[in-house]
Formats: structure tokens, C-alpha cells, sequence
């Protein structure tokens, strides 16, 4: 039982942080977007929709990837490569935005230059993840070590 919190705790994180750096890229790429309306600014409600709808698909991709890392052989940090990693980051970044294309009709020619980005964040954003894993496991670990060289 242990394990299973412990899994839905990590998939939790992974789908909070996610959505929290897709929504920031979102609304900066809002911002940056050239608009024809009076000083080039975008409307308020465009900038928090497009927030909205990437730390969705962040929130889904994370935990999407999240469940790609459990389902994996791998039992430790360790044991993943980083190409592994990016490889899992980039399916699931595509993979919502692919449905969602493939609902609407559209024919793959037309959805390839809109999944990169998409394909390109998840795996930064998997990496990036896998970073802080590794490093937190690292951490623990000269903790661990600290402890019992002061208790020997």
C-alpha cells in the first residue's frame, strides 16, 4: 500500500510541475505573439485560455509520463538512461495533442507541425524531471551517509 501512494504522490508532482512550467511557456508564447489589435496585445482572456489549455496538457503529459516511468522494467533512478527518458517525455508531450488532432479529422501532414512543440517540450520537461529525481536521489544519499558516519 506503501508503494502504491508513494507512485501516486510521485505521478501528482510530476503532473503539478507539468502543468505549472507548460502554463508558464504558454503565457509567455501568448505574450509574444504578434496580434493586430491597438499596441500588439494580446487579450486577457487569450493569454489565461492558452495558460489554461497548456498546464492541462502539461498536467496529462506529466502524469502520462509518470506512468510510462512506472511502467518500465527500471527500478531505480539509476537504472534509466537519459535517451530512455526523453524518448518516454517526448510520447507522452504528443500524444493528447495527437488524439485531439485525429478527433478533429485532420490528416497527420497537417498535424506534424503543430505535435513538435508539443513533442519537443515533453521531452525538455522529462529530462529536466529526471534531473531533479537524480539529483534528490544523490542528495539522499550524502544524507544517508553524513548519518552514519556521525553515528559511527
Amino acid at each position: 500500500m506503501r508503494t502504491l501512494l508513494q507512485r501516486m504522490r510521485a505521478d501528482i508532482g510530476t503532473s503539478l510541475l507539468w502543468a505549472g512550467t507548460w502554463a508558464i511557456v504558454g503565457t509567455i508564447l501568448a505574450l509574444a505573439m504578434p496580434r493586430e489589435t491597438p499596441w500588439g496585445l494580446p487579450q486577457v482572456s487569450e493569454v489565461l485560455w492558452t495558460a489554461l489549455s497548456c498546464s492541462v496538457a502539461g498536467a496529462l503529459g506529466g502524469g502520462l509520463f509518470a506512468v510510462l516511468l512506472v511502467s518500465s522494467k527500471r527500478r531505480h533512478v539509476d537504472d534509466f538512461s537519459v535517451p530512455h527518458v526523453a524518448l518516454q517525455g517526448a510520447v507522452a508531450g504528443v500524444l493528447l495533442p495527437a488524439v485531439l488532432i485525429a478527433l478533429r479529422g485532420h490528416g497527420i501532414l497537417w498535424a506534424l507541425p503543430m505535435l513538435a512543440p508539443y513533442s519537443l517540450m515533453g521531452a525538455t520537461w522529462a529530462v529536466a524531471t529526471f534531473a531533479i529525481a537524480k539529483r534528490a536521489t544523490e542528495d539522499a544519499r550524502t544524507i544517508e551517509a553524513a548519518t552514519v558516519a556521525r553515528v559511527t
